[in-house]
């Protein structure tokens, strides 16, 4: 068995933000962003309840999935849809998360965690669920915030937090980058991959 990391993209062109005005968001309203496929346990319930307790703060939601329609309906029980966007599903995420103040990730089950990878490549500051995936790649304060998954209370008093301090959300932005750049960047990852291939395809026959 041979473990490596995600092979991120390999455009290294500078990303431009979504403009605000394309999902009807003030420019100077607070906007949280996730990504995910909109399934069982992936947590939207838990994110839409915390936005519910923040005023004036929009929500994107980029992903699609058979769950799309319970948690458009239970947006709109919470009384948030009008502040919320679903974006459908989109393979380029970077302008997104460029455009938002913050990236969340609720899920309930995760073990990998790639949307996180690819807000710490933009220099997002990231506020995570405590599942698998994120609890091993974040340090708490340090390159995000863990909460407990499914604690609204907790997660919206994060994104308050982190969306308020301007050198707290740069900081731990800019050491997600690091660890990015440090360990899953393309300059990094790919090597392996190339390695690996090299070592199976040279690697001698077996009867």
């Amino acid at each position: 068995v041979h473990v490596l990391p995600h092979l991120p993209r390999l455009d290294d062109a500078a990303t431009t933000p979504v403009s605000r005005k394309t999902f009807y968001t003030p420019p100077t309203a607070k906007l949280i962003f996730t990504a995910m496929r909109l399934v069982n346990n992936c947590g939207l319930e838990t994110l839409l309840d915390a936005v519910a307790r923040l005023s004036g703060y929009y929500l994107w939601i980029a992903g699609d999935g058979a769950g799309r329609e319970a948690l458009e309906h239970h947006a709109h029980e919470r009384g948030v849809k009008p502040r919320v966007r679903f974006l459908g599903w989109h393979d380029e995420l970077a302008p997104f998360i460029k455009a938002a103040d913050v990236f969340v990730y609720p899920a309930r089950q995760e073990d990998v965690g790639d949307a996180i990878l690819e807000a710490w490549e933009q220099g997002a500051a990231v506020i995570a669920a405590d599942s698998l995936g994120p609890g091993l790649l974040i340090k708490h304060q340090e390159n995000g915030v863990l909460v407990p998954v499914g604690d609204v209370v907790s997660m919206a008093e994060a994104i308050k937090w982190v969306c308020q301090d301007s050198s707290l959300a740069h900081k731990l932005g800019e050491a997600g980058r690091a660890i990015f750049a440090q360990s899953y960047s393309a300059d990094k990852v790919a090597p392996q991959y190339i390695d690996l291939l090299t070592r199976l395809t040279t690697a001698p026959a077996t009867s």
